[in-house]
């Protein structure tokens, strides 16, 4: 992974100085870029709780060309014992080897704190007894890792709000739940720090944060709480919305990372049910051979003769539900 900067890891050891009088039991974990128009909700969200236990929120601003970092340095001046910045004066994201979550990993652990809250800046908490009662709830739990809640979905483009996107519920969760069809929200989640120390990193990885929960699911149990308690918001710069709407070449190239993706899951997670990742595998897989039987690709039998050799059948299921699937559309 990239080195951290020398004046980044500078700022790690004020961090630490400073959390050393606070002492923190929860550490909110914040990225931001170009979230101008909406830090502000996120800020809002982390000083407006009401609880009784220490807590600061670490806010990264990855070098911003808008006013993101005014506003995040603006709210430090003015709750200097809750907010926390690290401003970034080159880009790091654009650079390879996973600058951003190195030096907030850094941060975290100069904190001390027990616990981490996720939220993202362009997402935002709505209720100022969340972090209090997840954290009682992990308190009084030692043997779970995490809890989630469920959370709005705001469309930044129409102004709506979607509650019914993120179907969490009272109940525990399981490595097939989370790798399957439920989305964790990772505003709604809080786990405990040694889960994020512990995640593995790997290149192959394209997504940090299913690979977090996998790592919290495999150091104890997950716990979801169906109260709402912070919304998602769906902007057209964020990652989801843009890799929704890809055109077949790049849709391609996407499958073919989220493979190497779940592969790389395989080797770092043994002990998961082996189906859980060989089923995402063969679905994505089948997606990258449906795109090649629509282009001829060259690929497609070098793709079919390994992924038949090393899936057989579940490959063929999940190629057929596809193909069955897109016919189906085609004849409504």
């Amino acid at each position: 992974m990239r080195a951290i900067p020398d004046n980044i890891r500078k700022r790690i050891e004020e961090i630490k100085r400073q959390c050393d009088s606070i002492r923190p039991l929860v550490a909110i974990y914040s990225t931001a870029y170009n979230h101008g128009p909406y830090i502000k909700d996120a800020l809002e969200g982390f000083v407006k709780q009401k609880t009784k236990l220490p807590y600061i929120a670490i806010v990264h601003d990855d070098a911003s060309s808008d006013h993101t970092a005014d506003i995040i340095r603006s709210y430090a001046e003015k709750y200097p014992d809750i907010i926390i910045p690290i401003l970034e004066i080159e880009n790091l994201y654009s650079k390879p080897g996973g600058g951003v979550t190195k030096v907030m990993i850094s941060a975290i652990k100069a904190t001390g704190a027990k616990y981490v809250a996720m939220c993202e800046g362009d997402d935002y908490w709505t209720d100022p007894d969340k972090l209090q009662m997840q954290v009682d709830f992990l308190e009084s739990h030692p043997d779970y890792s995490m809890c989630c809640h469920r959370v709005d979905v705001l469309n930044e483009n129409t102004g709506n709000i979607d509650t019914g996107c993120t179907e969490i519920s009272d109940r525990d969760y399981d490595h097939c739940d989370i790798q399957g069809k439920l989305s964790i929200p990772t505003c709604s989640t809080v786990l405990r720090t040694e889960c994020l120390l512990n995640m593995p990193q790997d290149n192959d990885f394209i997504v940090g944060d299913n690979v977090l929960w996998a790592t919290c699911r495999s150091m104890g149990k997950a716990r979801g709480f169906e109260k709402s308690m912070g919304v998602y918001r769906r902007v057209e710069s964020g990652w989801t919305a843009q890799t929704t709407h890809l055109d077949k070449e790049r849709y391609y190239k996407l499958q073919l990372s989220w493979i190497k993706h779940y592969e790389a899951m395989k080797r770092y997670f043994p002990t998961v049910d082996r189906n859980i990742f060989d089923n995402l595998i063969c679905e994505y897989q089948a997606c990258v051979t449906y795109v090649d039987l629509i282009k001829y690709h060259s690929n497609l039998f070098p793709h079919f003769k390994q992924f038949f050799g090393d899936y057989r059948g579940k490959y063929l299921s999940a190629l057929i539900k596809l193909v069955a699937k897109s016919i189906s559309q085609k004849l409504r």
